[in-house]
C-alpha cells in the first residue's frame, strides 16, 4: 500500500464559522483520486417545490459503484455498503450544528442517495471521519451525519454506509 493521500476536490466555499463547525475532505486511500467524471441532470425538484435548474454529480471515483444489486463494493475510501432509515433526527443534529435547510436542503437524488444540500449522508467511523467531514464515495462526496456498530469490524476504521431509499443492502 502506498501512502494515504487527499483526495484533489473543488467545493465551493462553505462558511459554517459561526456554529464553530468545519467541512473538510476526509482522507481517501487511492491512487486514482484526482480522475473524475461528471454527471448530469436536467432539473431537480425538491420536497419544498424549489427547482435547481443544473443539476451536477462530481464523481471522483471511476472504479464500482455501490447500487441496490451490489450490496457491497469498495470504495475510494474503502468498503462500502448501503442503508435506510428514518433521517429526521440526524437532520435535526445537522440543523443544530449550523448546518442551514438553505444551503443544505434534504432531499432525495435521483439514484436514490439520501442528501444534505450537495452531499450524500453517510455513516463512518467518527474517530476517522468526524461529524460533518466530507468523504468521499463511489458515489460521489458524501458528509459524515452518523455512524454504526460496523465500526467494531475488522475495516470499521475505513467503512462507510451510504444512506439511500434503496431496501436495506444486508
Amino acid at each position: 500500500m502506498r501512502g494515504l493521500l487527499i483526495a484533489v476536490m473543488i467545493l465551493e466555499a462553505l462558511d459554517l464559522s459561526q456554529s464553530g463547525t468545519v467541512l473538510e475532505p476526509a482522507v481517501i486511500n487511492n491512487q486514482e483520486a484526482a480522475m473524475c467524471y461528471e454527471e448530469e441532470y436536467d432539473s431537480y425538484e425538491f420536497d419544498d417545490g424549489t427547482i435547481d435548474e443544473k443539476h451536477t454529480i462530481v464523481y471522483p471515483w471511476d472504479g464500482p459503484k455501490l447500487a441496490p444489486g451490489i450490496g457491497t463494493v469498495y470504495g475510494p475510501t474503502g468498503k462500502e455498503t448501503y442503508y435506510n432509515q428514518d433521517m429526521s433526527t440526524l437532520i435535526s443534529w445537522a440543523r443544530d450544528a449550523g448546518l442551514s435547510e438553505e444551503e443544505y436542503p434534504y432531499w432525495i437524488r435521483e439514484d436514490g442517495c439520501k442528501m444534505l444540500g450537495k452531499y450524500i449522508m453517510v455513516a463512518a467511523n467518527l474517530e476517522h471521519f468526524p461529524r460533518y467531514s466530507l468523504v468521499e464515495t463511489s458515489l460521489g462526496t458524501g458528509i459524515v451525519v452518523d455512524t454504526g456498530d460496523f465500526i467494531y469490524y475488522d475495516e470499521g476504521w475505513s467503512w462507510i454506509d451510504v444512506a439511500t431509499n434503496w431496501t436495506n443492502g444486508w
